[in-house]
């Protein structure tokens, strides 16, 4: 848990809006930062979580399903954009997706092994074939996910301290401090 707290908070560095999708997994939604600054930002943030002993791997793109599978292959980062996504997306294996396993054999058997070969598919079929969560996969790869993040709130903390002139070496002293 402690983990997952520091990842949230070391995210909170690029911006106020953050799901904590799972432990340790982060969406941002980073609507009206440069394409140019995601790269420093994001190699900031991996400094940052580095420095707390972890490794982690962040990926930019326009939704966020789309960015959870460039930094299911990002090697830190990766920056998946509208133009690069149906190249990713052909060399994206379909178990990224983490979908069911019914599902998974039906893809299998119709020889489906990229996530580029699902998008292809024409959508009217694929819910026939495959119902709501074949759907929605289609939906996320085809960049019209309308899903919207569930934004966390960092635990609120206080601490309050205080200096003494003169350390305390009895009992009476300090408990004449913590009754205040």
């Amino acid at each position: 848990r402690s983990a997952a707290k520091a990842i949230l908070t070391c995210a909170y560095t690029l911006s106020p809006r953050v799901e904590e999708t799972d432990k340790g997994i982060c969406t941002i939604d980073l609507r009206g930062a440069s394409g140019e600054s995601l790269l420093s930002r994001g190699e900031d943030l991996l400094r940052q979580i580095e420095e707390l002993g972890f490794r982690g791997r962040i990926g930019f793109s326009e939704t966020p399903r789309l960015a959870y599978f460039a930094a299911y292959y990002a090697r830190p980062i990766l920056v998946v954009a509208a133009r690069d996504r149906e190249e990713f997306l052909n060399h994206s294996a379909l178990r990224t997706a983490g979908i069911s396993e019914k599902m998974a054999m039906i893809l299998q058997q119709w020889g489906i092994r990229t996530l580029g070969a699902y998008s292809v598919l024409p959508r009217e079929d694929v819910g026939r074939r495959l119902g709501k969560e074949g759907l929605t996969l289609w939906d996320e790869l085809a960049g019209r996910e309308e899903r919207h993040l569930v934004i966390a709130k960092l635990p609120e903390g206080f601490e309050e301290s205080l200096e003494l002139e003169y350390e305390i070496e009895t009992m009476e002293p300090l408990l004449f401090i913590l009754r205040r």
